[in-house]
């Protein structure tokens, strides 16, 4: 931001002295740090000049008014200058003002103390100064009724300042101070200086300061230093070097810390904590006892050698003092529970056993720790070994799933050669029944051994077979494969799993036209907040949504999420919503049965479920904790004209009565509709017109969007702020801003807002749309085998045609007929730069997307007819189609644009547009002659499809043939087509710049071989 331009183009303003205070205020409260997104080191480094010039040429304007009349304005120059570097000098330009000022706001808001307070914090020690030697700590203290309070803000506040020695000079005033309570004060400043946010090394500074002049052991305070450095121990071994004199600490709390902290550690760092806390018996006693269960396992096991010599020499001194039998219950206590975290949490999720910290086996971890264990002469006793059995007996049920660790405890230990004697004695005359009860439960874990080992070649066999089975489970669908079409059930449970981060898009016209035809889920798009969980205290109480990720929208005013979907594993879409329903007390009687067929039985339930939500609300009116409620959602019946009917309405019928029932009278503001197909395929939402918004970014230069793109914006006589992000409406043929998105992070993709200028330009309807849904492909008739073996034989016979051009990779790909992507899988195996599919049909379309958009991301679909004579189609503008494409595909499709010899040349020029040099076409078409030569002009297919020749005729050097067709698992009745005869497709793409490549024709009777291929290449530009 120029500071000094703003203040030039104001001087050379002439405008009224009113508006001089206005346009003033306006600019300190743009700059003012306190107040903004502006960087504080921004302000830091580049404010000086700015404040000077305002200074130098303000001067009286700010003696005059920010004084009284523009006092908050005062406060914010104060403050600016306050953080400023180099602010002092600025300051003492002003100081009248500054004193002035000062005695105007000691009665408002505690006069210099709020910037004395941001120069301890941000300022440097000349402008800290400034402001002490008019107010001094001392003279709060005595004229503040919470004058310790705010002793402490400022002394906290220096603890973050970068420039210590504002810190030092805090430090010596209070220090000279006798009048309040110095040590509450210190432990203030030490508490702070772990509580900001600043380096390591800034921190050792200033408590090194502190421990030059105080006494700083504190119990309270040392728990803070350890949890502070816990992620590194010689930075604790650097602090505990501040303190004075020997710390013995006789505190199982910090025992605790530091077994926690030691997780992690080298040897080294080991020797350090030893060095501090190993002082007497008590915490030798502890940290062998606690040493047992570091999660770090034995992946070096040196340090813990080193560690059982550190403490060894006074190991028979420590239990001269200390009962050995409440140290041997501590220990295997602490060994079992061991056991148990490597047993659920250490280990991966299939039970291995393997360890994922050390990469050994689970036996060999706990081997190792059990014969360290054993050497102590804690074990050397017949009480101990008493305790020891019954110890491992109590527990053989609860650790029965993992036999190798009792194994390991009971040979290593009870049946070692030093302790066998002991045992064998203990065993032949228990002092305790217990014992014999122990060992019967000893031969019933070794019953356990057998089912063990017959659980483990169960194991082996899954992780032999594991794979495919689960590959068979969850395979994807194969679209050549009728039988497989839709994939397994798991891979569409999957499929319609809880998606993170993605969102509903701006409904295209082949969107609208699949999910007509799909199951579909629609509720209303509230207004609201995306969030993915329900905040602490909400109402009503349930652990199922407390404990689940959702999707919900948060709607401020009311204090209310609306929850459309929980993270449930292995649930479809349909299951969740119900079970969202069934959890709220006021939805969960009510059956989730309404299907929905027009706008009647939309408007109608959506009344219904209003009035739910409008009596829930009331009921808890008084209630201050958050709330949520199972966001309305309605079955769509598929292959209705619903989704015509309520697209046209939010776009094109403002006025109407359902239009304001939807819109206007809920009880939450809404923005339109969202569609979700219960298949788990894209979301999409359905706006009204005004609501077709664009999130654009303002730069400082430019309106960009999220990938940088520039977008062309007016945004004339409107005051902008770099980085700020605007809602632009769109207004007289342009986008215009008008409200800034505060709660935006980042501006709309490009091809969001390009998609949206393409509607506003070339706005279409659902006739549109249904018009040409279903122009080909009017049935789903069930294919057999000998239909699927001709398509297969006809996708070999396009790969063929790929050889035979010697097809190269990373080039661009024009698919003209696209159909449902039948070629895609062909041309996939080149690696395409680009990906282009059009065709006239929305429905074909929508079907592609769904298929192939998450397999392939680079591919696009677009509902487009290449017979136009403009890129602007009735339903999208086709930005992606001004490109030069290597290769262009038309399969079985070139004669939908050869009805006339005039339709043909046009077609062959929109070509010649989107190719160069070089560039290829391949297609093919019906071959009349054979049909007519061959058949007599009638060819019949698995006796249910056929092709018959109906006429033939010449227009203006233009041979056709009309030919019915009938195909089964395509048409629902016969159509007429057509067929340019007589080489005439060649010829004309030679006059027109092409040459032949290549040409085939299939031998046999099959239906393909009725077809010719053909490959044609651009000799010129």
């Amino acid at each position: 931001m120029d500071y000094k331009n703003i203040l030039d183009e104001m001087n050379n303003t002439n405008i009224s002295e009113f508006n001089v205070k206005q346009k003033f205020c306006e600019i300190l409260n743009t700059v003012n740090p306190f107040r903004t997104t502006i960087n504080i080191s921004h302000i830091q480094q580049s404010g000086y000049d700015f404040c000077n010039y305002l200074i130098t040429n303000y001067i009286e304007f700010i003696q005059n008014y920010c004084t009284a009349e523009l006092d908050e304005y005062g406060n914010t120059l104060v403050h600016i200058l306050a953080v400023i570097n180099g602010g002092e000098k600025l300051l003492k330009r002003i100081e009248s003002f500054v004193t002035n000022w000062n005695d105007n706001r000691i009665n408002k808001v505690g006069g210099l103390y709020p910037p004395i307070l941001k120069a301890a914090r941000y300022g440097k020690l000349g402008n800290f100064k400034f402001f002490y030697n008019k107010l001094t700590i001392k003279e709060i203290y005595q004229d503040y009724p919470d004058a310790f309070t705010h002793l402490n803000n400022v002394v906290i506040s220096s603890c973050a300042n970068p420039d210590l020695r504002i810190f030092k000079f805090l430090l010596e005033e209070i220090k000279n101070q006798k009048e309040f309570d110095i040590k509450n004060s210190i432990n203030y400043c030490l508490k702070n200086i772990f509580a900001n946010h600043i380096p390591l090394k800034f921190q050792l500074k200033r408590l090194k300061i502190l421990s030059e002049n105080y006494n700083l052991y504190n119990k309270e305070i040392l728990y803070e230093l350890i949890r502070q450095s816990s992620n590194n121990v010689k930075a604790l071994d650097k602090i505990l070097k501040y303190y004075k004199g020997n710390i013995i600490i006789n505190d199982s709390k910090i025992y605790e810390i530091i077994i926690t902290n030691i997780e992690n550690c080298n040897l080294e760092s080991i020797k350090q904590i030893c060095k501090y806390f190993i002082q007497n018996e008590n915490e030798k006693h502890f940290l062998i006892c606690n040493s047992y269960s570091l999660s770090n396992c034995w992946q070096n096991e040196n340090i813990y050698l080193a560690l059982d010599q550190m403490i060894r020499g006074d190991l028979d001194k420590i239990l001269l003092n200390i009962n050995p039998i409440s140290l041997v219950e501590k220990t295997m206590t602490i060994f079992l529970k061991f056991s148990q975290k490597y047993n659920t949490d250490s280990w991966t999720i299939d039970n291995s056993n393997i360890c994922n910290k050390c990469n050994n086996t689970r036996d060999e971890c706990c081997y190792k720790m059990l014969k360290f264990i054993s050497k102590h002469s804690i074990f050397k006793n017949e009480e101990c070994m008493t305790l020891l059995l019954k110890k491992c007996m109590g527990s053989i049920g609860y650790y029965s799933s993992n036999s190798n660790i009792y194994k390991s405890i009971v040979l290593i230990i009870l049946f070692s050669k030093c302790n066998l004697d002991i045992f064998s004695v203990t065993l032949k005359d228990p002092k305790d029944r217990s014992i014999l009860v122990a060992a019967l439960k000893l031969k019933l874990f070794l019953k356990r051994i057998i089912g063990r080992k017959l659980k483990l070649k169960r194991k082996k066999f899954n992780e032999k077979y594991g794979a495919v089975l689960n590959n068979i489970s969850t395979f994807s669908p194969m679209y050549d494969i009728p039988v497989l079409s839709k994939g397994s059930k798991l891979f569409n449970i999957n499929k319609q799993k809880l998606k993170k981060n993605i969102f509903p898009v701006h409904i295209t016209a082949s969107q609208l036209a699949i999910q007509s035809t799909q199951d579909c889920f629609i509720r209303e798009k509230a207004d609201g907040i995306t969030t993915n969980c329900l905040p602490i205290n909400f109402k009503p109480e349930n652990k199922i949504m407390e404990s689940n990720e959702i999707k919900a929208e948060f709607i401020e005013e009311l204090n209310l999420y609306l929850v459309f979907d929980i993270d449930i594993k292995n649930s479809k879409i349909e299951e969740r919503y119900q079970m969202i329903r069934n959890l709220h007390p006021a939805t969960q009687k009510i059956t989730n049965n309404r299907i929905i067929e027009n706008i009647n039985d939309f408007t109608k339930y959506l009344q219904e479920e209003r009035d739910i939500l409008k009596k829930f609300l009331n009921d808890n009116k008084f209630s201050k904790d958050p709330l949520w409620y199972p966001k309305g959602a309605w079955f769509l019946k598929p292959n209705t004209s619903f989704m015509f009917e309520i697209f046209d309405l939010l776009m094109s019928k403002p006025s109407t009565k359902d239009y304001n029932i939807v819109v206007n009278d809920g009880q939450f503001p809404i923005d339109g509709l969202i569609v979700q197909p219960l298949t788990g395929d894209l979301e999409s939402k359905i706006k009204p017109l005004e609501h077709l918004t664009v999130d654009v970014l303002w730069n400082g230069n430019k309106w960009i969007s999220r990938e940088g793109k520039s977008i062309s914006v007016d945004s004339n006589d409107i005051h902008l702020q770099k980085n700020q992000i605007w809602r632009c409406y769109w207004e007289n043929n342009k986008w215009n801003p008008r409200e800034i998105r505060w709660d935006k992070k980042r501006p709309n993709p490009t091809n969001i807002i390009e998609e949206l200028e393409s509607y506003h330009k070339n706005p279409w309807t659902s006739r549109d749309v249904t018009s040409k849904m279903g122009s080909y492909y009017q049935s789903k008739k069930r294919v057999n085998h000998n239909l699927i073996k001709m398509l297969q034989n006809q996708r070999n016979i396009q790969i063929k045609t790929f050889k035979e051009i010697r097809v190269l990779k990373n080039k661009k790909w024009l698919d003209i007929g696209c159909g449902k992507g039948g070629s895609l899988k062909n041309i996939m195996t080149y690696n395409p730069l680009k990906y282009i599919g059009i065709d006239v049909d929305p429905l074909c379309i929508g079907e592609s997307i769904n298929r192939w958009s998450e397999q392939y991301t680079e591919c696009k679909f677009f509902v487009h007819d290449m017979n136009k004579n403009t890129y602007d189609s009735e339903l999208n503008s086709l930005k992606e189609l001004q490109d030069k494409f290597d290769y262009i595909i038309c399969n079985f499709s070139i004669h939908f644009s050869s009805q006339t010899k005039e339709n043909l040349i046009n077609w062959i020029t929109k070509i010649n547009e989107v190719t160069t040099k070089n560039s290829v076409i391949l297609f093919n078409f019906l071959n009349c002659q054979k049909l007519e030569t061959q058949y007599q002009g009638n060819y019949n297919f698995d006796n249910t499809s056929y092709m018959k020749m109906m006429s033939k005729g010449t227009n203006d050097d233009f041979s056709y043939m009309e030919i019915e067709t009938f195909f089964s698992w395509t048409h629902s009745k016969p159509i007429i087509e057509k067929i340019a005869i007589n080489d005439t497709y060649e010829k004309l793409f030679s006059k027109y710049g092409w040459k032949k490549s290549f040409k085939y024709n299939p031998d046999g009777n099959s239906l393909d071989s009725l077809y010719t291929w053909v490959g044609m290449e651009k000799f010129i530009y």
